[in-house]
């Protein structure tokens, strides 16, 4: 497999996953499996991980817009294994996730839930941060100490 494709599969599978999430939030808010302020929080957790991804594949065509072809260098079959595998199941696992709380299939308390989704979309979201650096050729991210702007930890 090359960069190129997995860069296509994995922000396909991301974006439709999580609108299929979103999907699944609205259809099970429209049957009051969530109430109105469940409702936005769990959007509010949601989208973030989507706008990254998307954010990073805009940047990295605007970026590129001169460009008549991209160069499709080759990646090991475990990369693209484990990229493709973990967001399929992570995507899955968040769809899932808001069917059984929506439709009362695993009842838990909303606060249970919160704390589930935002252990999945947390863990996802640093994954994801090491995955589009490399798919999307962006500068590595620096963490600043506080104060110190010019000493870059």
């Amino acid at each position: 497999m090359n960069e190129y494709k997995l860069r296509n599969g994995t922000c396909g599978i991301l974006v439709l996953g999580h609108v299929a999430t979103c999907l699944a939030l609205i259809v099970m808010f429209a049957q009051s499996g969530f109430t109105e302020s469940e409702f936005t929080t769990s959007l509010a957790l949601i989208t973030p991980v989507t706008g990254t991804h998307v954010a990073a594949g805009i940047q990295f065509i605007v970026r590129n817009r001169h460009r008549i072809s991209i160069p499709k260098k080759r990646i090991s079959k475990a990369f693209a294994a484990l990229t493709l595998c973990l967001v399929f199941a992570v995507t899955a696992c968040l769809i899932l996730l808001v069917l059984a709380k929506g439709a009362n299939i695993v009842p838990m308390k909303f606060e249970t839930f919160k704390n589930i989704l935002l252990a999945f979309e947390t863990t996802f979201g640093v994954y994801l941060t090491t995955v589009i650096t490399g798919l999307y050729d962006l500068p590595e991210p620096q963490i600043v100490a506080h104060g110190s702007e010019n000493n870059v930890l």
